[in-house]
């Protein structure tokens, strides 16, 4: 059973109003605060350190905003989840898998959320944070989001030739995913596929690895990749020394390579951060009086330090005039420019609203029917119907906080206008020409890695100057800063 930590009254009641003090207690269940989840956390760490050296138990808060009701525990580092069950088991801490809505904290692990229940009836929420396996098949392949990254097996600001690269990575295979020797004899096989020394992995290994192979091409991706792109022993291979932020992945043979796996090729502005700064230095050395068009002034804004997301969305589809930004504005009586603006505008807007007559009788109908020519104004359409941009599914965000939920919706709303008009309208073409001259001023080259279901390896390799690159966007209508905005690499 699990033992809540004592702890005296006053520091409760003075910490009450903090995230993750609660109290949370739903449909009669109370569940664990933040603070009484600490000495589980310590007790989790403890049991299961010596098997998993690099185990990090994460104490977690709520975020009604992700749907996220209570804290909970989050086990990262420790796989497979049947293995870490077992051990808490021994150890006093039983597990037992939940369905409970209440409980259901994460999206991304949904399957892999447990029960544990204090002395006090007190109700505890782990998540043991591993995809693969699904319920049933436990002894399958499990292995977490980005645990098999370069960095994780020592690669990471340092310079190898491809042989010492491929013994440093078996070597560290054991600590890397300790509990697991299929996965282990599979990946070491896989590298081996990759430097040509055989042409496909055992069926039994690939029959092991199948429920995580997404995460494994992802992620062990970038080490196969440079083994297969590097064709002598001694050619060299730099991993850079900023782990999951740029575009380029590896160099090889001094070549910069971005790999993608899957139908995975988006990235974050934030990733060519230095690209677009040598793109525009390289444009005002060639000529002093180039001055940037609108899109490449927008791709700027969206790495500058000025704000964050949605100040940039709002900027942006403001500069570029999108039609559903000029008629928002006219209906808001102001141009809001970034967040705090928007937000200070939603509120004038929610005070008129609130006295007319429809507004005190029904204050979201009244506020969906004022917006609603701002959400049409593109005159987009989907079949035979123009569609609205940006309109919200259901109102409960706004009856729990109306002027949060508006101006993250209107945010929204002219994030999403900004990606019509340069994915698919009048813009499209010319900013999508804009980020590919940017990416094509590098010397570097895009790899597409694929590992078949017959456990072989296919790298297809396209350098900049042969590809396009297109702008994407994608959030929700109450989560507009979800994802940054960014670009996608046309695969053909």
């Amino acid at each position: 059973m699990l033992r809540e930590q004592d702890t005296p009254t006053a520091d409760v009641n003075k910490s009450s109003r903090a995230k993750g003090m609660g109290p949370f207690e739903i449909n009669g269940v109370k569940y664990a605060n933040k603070l009484e989840q600490q000495q589980p956390i310590e007790s989790i760490k403890s049991i299961l350190a010596k098997e998993f050296p690099s185990v990090n138990v994460r104490n977690d808060v709520e975020d009604p905003n992700a749907n996220k009701l209570i804290p909970s525990i989050r086990i990262l580092n420790a796989l497979p989840k049947d293995r870490v069950v077992e051990l808490l088991a021994k150890n006093g801490l039983p597990l037992t898998k939940t369905t409970n809505p209440t409980q259901m904290v994460s999206g991304t692990y949904k399957d892999s959320i447990y029960t544990a229940t204090g002395r006090d009836g007190t109700v505890f929420t782990v998540v043991i944070a591993g995809k693969g396996g699904p319920v049933g098949a436990e002894g399958k392949c499990q292995v977490g989001i980005q645990m098999l990254r370069p960095e994780k097996f020592g690669l990471k600001g340092i310079d190898l030739t491809k042989q010492q690269m491929i013994a440093l990575v078996k070597k560290n295979l054991p600590a890397v995913i300790p509990s697991d020797i299929k996965l282990q004899q599979a990946l070491s096989q896989l590298i081996d596929v990759a430097a040509g020394q055989r042409q496909s992995i055992d069926p039994e290994l690939m029959d092991h690895i199948t429920p995580c192979l997404n995460l494994i091409s992802q992620d062990f991706g970038e080490i196969l990749t440079p083994i297969v792109l590097a064709q002598n022993a001694n050619d060299v291979i730099s991993f850079s020394a900023v782990s999951n932020t740029p575009l380029i992945d590896v160099t090889v043979k001094g070549t910069p390579v971005a790999v993608k796996s899957l139908g995975g090729s988006g990235n974050s502005f934030a990733a060519i951060r230095d690209l677009i700064d040598d793109y525009e230095q390289s444009m005002l050395a060639s000529d002093s009086a180039w001055n940037a068009d609108k899109y490449f002034a927008i791709l700027k804004d969206f790495i500058s330090k000025e704000g964050k997301t949605n100040d940039k969305l709002i900027r942006a589809a403001q500069k570029a005039q999108v039609p559903e930004a000029t008629k928002l504005n006219q209906i808001l009586g102001t141009a809001p420019t970034n967040y705090a603006e928007m937000e200070s505008a939603v509120s004038n807007l929610i005070d008129k609203l609130s006295q007319t007559p429809q507004g005190q009788k029904d204050l979201y109908t009244a506020y969906i029917d004022t917006i609603m020519p701002a959400a049409l104004a593109a005159g987009r359409t989907r079949g035979k119907n123009v569609k609205p941009v940006g309109i919200p599914r259901s109102r409960a965000k706004f009856d729990a906080n109306f002027k949060r939920a508006a101006s993250r919706q209107l945010t929204y709303m002219l994030g999403m206008a900004f990606r019509n008009a340069v994915v698919e309208g009048e813009d499209a073409k010319d900013m999508a020409q804009t980020i590919t001259n940017v990416m094509t001023k590098k010397n570097a080259k895009a790899a597409w890695i694929t590992i078949n279901k017959n456990g072989s390896i296919q790298v297809s390799e396209t350098p900049f100057k042969d590809l396009k690159f297109g702008f994407q966007y994608h959030a929700g209508t109450d989560t507009p800063d979800q994802n940054a905005p960014g670009f996608h690499i046309q695969f053909s």
